[in-house]
């Protein structure tokens, strides 16, 4: 009969407890942090700049090798 109550208790316990439990309320945020919009553009900017750059450079030299390349 012991045996019997303790698991019905153990049961009662089981139901009793909540499944999900909420540890933090949900805040919204009021300022941004991050990613900061004009730091990103610059950056890409410029490496944008210097990838363009770098190809005006190397062009003539690029179109040569390639054409060398599929004449072989």
């Amino acid at each position: 009969e012991l045996s019997k109550q303790v698991e019905q208790v153990k049961l009662q316990v089981s139901k009793d407890t909540p499944v999900f439990s909420t540890i933090k309320e949900a805040v919204i945020p009021i300022n941004r942090t991050s990613p900061k919009r004009t730091q990103l553009v610059i950056i890409f900017g410029f490496i944008g700049f210097v990838i363009s750059i770098g190809f005006i450079l190397t062009k003539d030299i690029l179109f040569d090798v390639f054409k060398e390349v599929k004449s072989k």
